[in-house]
């Protein structure tokens, strides 16, 4: 996001009035996983905690679920000293370390292992798609086909480019580029998709707009000043998904444009033609 961006405040803070649970970070899980195995929205599960959908979780991270029914399924009892476990477990010779750990330790670390993690973050990997992908659908998000040599995007706006992919001068990272444009400029599909977010509940982004498409990846607008989709919406490459503006922690009209491949965003100049 752009420079005057406020930094994320700390996870764990629920709001006000809600029933919520804590959830502790394991290896390989993402905001957009716990949303999956929740059967919430990412944009729920960053409202509770106060961060945005780029969010970076870390392993310990303590994360507010709201809703606090479901956390009973997976204790954060349970889940705490998995990583713990399984570095502890792996390196050894396994057969002496079978013999000497309690049952319900080796119980609990084969979960954790390689082949497990990855499984929780293949099923929603995508940002905030998690109410509109189909079981058939996820191995597509997953494993995007597309590469830099045989996906290309149009540009959403045409302007002056005031920060790049990367990270910022001001400390942090820039998850995809901002683009300065005049007030009201028309802000156009990249690809044709299938609308996963229209709103502006995600703090600092503004009117925000997130397509999904065919190819796994996903393609984020922010900052409009109006938006003319909804979610559901089919759209089409050039089409008019709605207008610059200065809405969010921006001080003047532009767009914050990002392409992630998956839940991983990725630089938008190797994927935007000329």
């Amino acid at each position: 996001m752009p420079a005057c961006y406020t930094p994320a405040p700390a996870l764990g803070a629920p709001q006000a009035g809600t029933q919520t649970g804590t959830h502790v970070i394991v290896p390989g899980e993402t905001i957009y996983s716990l949303a999956r195995h929740y059967k919430l929205t990412p944009m729920a599960i960053a409202k509770a905690n106060n961060v945005g959908l780029d969010h970076h979780v870390k392993i310990g991270d303590r994360i507010v679920i709201p809703g606090g029914k479901a956390v009973a399924a997976i204790a954060p009892a349970a889940l705490a000293p998995r990583p713990a476990q399984q570095q502890a477990v792996q390196p050894p010779a396994q057969p002496g370390q079978r013999a000497a750990a309690p049952k319900p330790e080796n119980v609990a670390a084969k979960p954790v292992a390689a082949p497990a993690a990855p499984q929780r973050v293949s099923q929603a990997e995508p940002v905030a798609t998690a109410n509109i992908a189909t079981p058939a659908a996820d191995p597509v998000e997953e494993k995007p086909t597309g590469t830099a040599n045989s996906t290309s995007f149009r540009w959403p706006v045409r302007g002056r480019i005031i920060q790049g992919f990367g990270p910022k001068a001001s400390g942090g990272q820039n998850d995809g580029i901002n683009v300065s444009v005049p007030e009201g400029t028309p802000i156009k599909a990249a690809e044709d998709g299938v609308v996963a977010y229209a709103g502006s509940e995600l703090k600092g982004y503004g009117n925000l707009v997130l397509v999904r498409h065919a190819n796994g990846f996903v393609t984020a607008y922010a900052h409009a000043s109006e938006l003319n989709v909804k979610k559901g919406d089919t759209v089409k490459r050039g089409q008019v998904i709605g207008k610059a503006g200065s809405t969010g922690n921006v001080t003047g009209p532009q767009l914050h444009f990002e392409v992630r491949k998956g839940a991983t965003p990725v630089d938008p100049a190797q994927y935007l033609g000329g």
